[in-house]
């Protein structure tokens, strides 16, 4: 991927409509798919103007340059749109992972845990663990 020059002399954060938005030179930062990033939180705000602010003047960055920046992205380009379909993609990601090994049975966070996800179809198994192996 090709990289992006610095253009901007100053990054700040405003609060508009209760959401922060980092700002380059004023102008909200705005995502790929052309959305403004606003924040719910003034210290990811601030966190993320951090990045931009770190870039030197006239040097050239990538995306990877800005983590918070493309978790945030993330979150609301892709995310909450369509939080559900987010959900059913990471649960479902626990079908195959669903064996846990304990050493003595299931404790009670465990237990909590086995029952959240059984509210969603998902049914872990418990198997004893023990040095030499796996005890059914």
């Amino acid at each position: 991927m090709s990289g992006h020059k610095r253009f901007w002399k100053a990054v700040s954060v405003v609060s508009e409509d209760g959401l922060f938005q980092p700002r380059l030179d004023g102008r909200p930062i705005r995502l790929p798919q052309g959305r403004v990033l606003a924040v719910r939180s003034s210290v990811l705000a601030e966190a993320i103007a951090g990045e931009w602010g770190q870039i030197a003047e006239g040097a050239s960055f990538t995306p990877d340059s800005l983590p918070l920046t493309r978790m945030a992205g993330t979150m609301i380009e892709r995310i909450a749109p369509d939080p559900q379909a987010a959900r059913d993609m990471l649960l479902g990601l626990g079908v195959d992972d669903g064996l846990c090994y304990c050493a003595d049975g299931i404790g009670p966070v465990a237990a909590q845990v086995f029952a959240w996800l059984s509210g969603y179809g998902l049914h872990p198994k418990c198997n004893r663990w023990s040095h030499a192996g796996c005890a059914a």
